[in-house]
């Protein structure tokens, strides 16, 4: 298991796995649910309102209930394999290995795609002036700033 775990109720923990599941224990360690997936989970799952988002290498980004239920699929080029970050506005950013940045709403609706000319491996931090920070494997770090919101992004790169 690489996923930091995420306490999504007063008594529930949620965690990816490389069995493709993400699970659910309370505090007792009881299995309280299990949500499966075609792929390993190896980023951490991060919560948003009331719900819970990841990414797999099944090239999905999943949106559940806190109770496991599936919300939204949303399929990528390839594998997710760095954790989701979260705005101050509860959109989703998340990054892919297929070398975009999307930024989701929470009802899994693709606000915006950025292609970054690199595969996404670290997890995207978002600042507290609205600006996304996120490495590649290309060597940079890209910065995207919001003009007014997240559907008119500049970018820049710095190596």
């Amino acid at each position: 298991m690489h996923s930091k775990a995420l306490q999504v109720k007063d008594s529930t923990i949620v965690f990816g796995s490389y069995d493709r599941y993400l699970h659910a224990i309370n505090l007792q360690g009881k299995l309280e649910w299990k949500f499966k997936t075609n792929g390993k989970i190896h980023a951490s799952p991060q919560k948003v309102d009331d719900k819970i988002v990841f990414g797999s290498f099944d090239k999905h980004i999943y949106i559940l209930k806190n109770d496991g239920q599936l919300l939204h699929s949303i399929a990528t080029k390839k594998r997710i394999v760095a954790s989701p970050a979260i705005t101050q506005d509860n959109f989703i950013v998340v990054g892919s290995y297929d070398k975009n940045i999307y930024v989701l709403n929470i009802n899994g609706e693709i606000i915006c795609k950025y292609f970054v000319d690199g595969k996404v491996f670290s997890s995207p931090v978002v600042l507290p002036n609205g600006t996304i920070v996120c490495a590649t494997t290309n060597g940079k770090i890209y910065y995207l700033k919001p003009k007014v919101s997240y559907t008119d992004i500049q970018y820049s790169s710095v190596k």
